[in-house]
Parts: C-alpha cells; sequence; structure tokens
C-alpha cells in the first residue's frame, strides 16, 4: 500500500489541527509536535515551508504560534504536497528499457496524475468537516499539558 511520507503526514495534519482548533488564536508548533509526539524542531521546519509557501501565517511572541493564512477552503492536500516534499509525489523514472520506457513508465505517471486529482480535489475544509462530523473535541475542550 502506498503511504504518504512522515513529512507529508505531520504537515497535513498539522495544518487541519491549526484549522480545525484555530479561530484566529495562534497554535505553537511546540503543542502540535508534542501531541503528534515529534521533536519541536523537526516539525518546526515543516512549518516553516508551509509558511513561505502561505498556507500558514507565523506570529511571534509570548501567545504566537501559526494561524492559517488563508481560507481552509482554498488550501488543498496537493498545495501541502508540492510545498512540503522535496520530490514529486512521485519520483520521475529514469531511462531503462522499452518495457520501460512504454509500459512501466506511463503507469507510474498516470497513477501520478490520478493522485495529484485526487489531492487537489481535497481541501482543509472538508477534512476539519469530516472531524466535526466524527464530534472531535475542539481545543477548547481539551486541556494542553
Amino acid at each position: 500500500m502506498m503511504t504518504p511520507c512522515r513529512k507529508l503526514y505531520y504537515a497535513v495534519e498539522a495544518v487541519v489541527y491549526i484549522a480545525y482548533h484555530s479561530d484566529k488564536t495562534p497554535i505553537s508548533s511546540r503543542d502540535i509536535a508534542r501531541m503528534q509526539g515529534l521533536p519541536a524542531r523537526h516539525l518546526e521546519q515543516i512549518m516553516q515551508k508551509l509558511v513561505h509557501g502561505k498556507v500558514l501565517r507565523g506570529m511571534r511572541g509570548p501567545k504566537g504560534g501559526y494561524v492559517l493564512a488563508k481560507s481552509a477552503k482554498s488550501i488543498t492536500l496537493a498545495e501541502i504536497c508540492y510545498l512540503v516534499n522535496d520530490e514529486d509525489i512521485i519520483q520521475s523514472t529514469p531511462q531503462t528499457t522499452d518495457i520501460g520506457n512504454h509500459i512501466v513508465r506511463p503507469f507510474w505517471s498516470n497513477l501520478h496524475n490520478e493522485i495529484a486529482a485526487k489531492l487537489d480535489g481535497i481541501d482543509i475544509a472538508s477534512l476539519c468537516a469530516e472531524a466535526v462530523e466524527k464530534k472531535l473535541p475542539k481545543l477548547t475542550a481539551l486541556k494542553i499539558a
């Protein structure tokens, strides 16, 4: 089964977490990292890519953290994927044999296009709506230790 790299998984989870729990109140990467079981410095690198890509906006200060830089409806999983991954969703394939060039490469290319289209059709707002549907508790109801 194909699964996203950890960096992409944590990036999507962090953006959804911020969108779901924040009403213009910044959420620190330290709190998100603690909940994800990550070192804060590891998540901070991911968050900076999302800031540079204008998905998140960083706010400094003692009550600082991150908020969405635009509406949750306008942030797609494809956008996060391309910002966070150092490589494409599926790496380009090398020149090989006729079988590779005419059978295997087109297969991977088609798969890549299908995955990209699927990711482009899923926005953060729809993932937050799913969290509401599943009645996941909001941050105001949680205690961050």
